[in-house]
């Protein structure tokens, strides 16, 4: 945290360290100052993508479904319908209860999957949500054999934070030599 306030300080409207602010409190589950510069982010930045996508969660994780869905909503109107809003979407319905809705979300990405390459990630987040463990550790290994970015960061996912004791994910850790 050190660091990005010394970054901050010498670039206090730089949008990049705004949000780098902001996922780091979001990791350590301090939601309401995450979503306080989350949004002092999207002040100076309104599209930035990153930002949209994390204030998405940030609703969510406060059980502000309402909110979060309007946000899911507003990133897709600015970015389109890919993997990422998508996946936002999707879980903000699967934990709103929207169960029905977030499977059409998970459909909407299979068919997406079948144009164009499509990480694993969003659907871990829909899945865990939906209460499907099955799915998630079979996204988690593709995401693995895939050697995909977010899956380096399993352990500090706030998502996947009910299944870290699960023997699958502390397997999957050490396969990754991350235990």
């Amino acid at each position: 945290m050190a660091e990005i306030d010394r970054l901050l300080k010498s670039d206090p409207l730089s949008p990049t360290y705004r949000y780098g602010k902001s996922h780091l409190l979001f990791l350590l589950g301090k939601y309401g100052q995450a979503e306080d510069w989350c949004r002092r982010t999207l002040d100076i930045e309104s599209s930035f993508l990153m930002a949209q996508f994390q204030l998405t969660q940030l609703l969510s994780f406060q059980k502000r479904y309402d909110e979060a869905l309007a946000a899911a909503e507003d990133l897709i109107a600015v970015h389109g319908r890919f993997a990422l809003s998508l996946g936002a979407l999707g879980a903000v319905q699967a934990m709103a209860g929207r169960a029905s809705e977030a499977r059409r979300t998970l459909a909407e990405l299979d068919e997406l999957a079948s144009r164009t390459y499509v990480l694993a990630i969003p659907r871990v987040f829909i899945y865990s949500e939906l209460g499907d463990t099955d799915a998630v550790w079979h996204w988690l290994e593709k995401s693995f054999e895939r050697r995909e970015p977010h899956v380096a960061l399993i352990n500090s996912i706030p998502f996947l934070a009910s299944l870290r004791p699960a023997p699958q994910f502390q397997a999957l850790l050490r396969k990754m030599k991350l235990a």
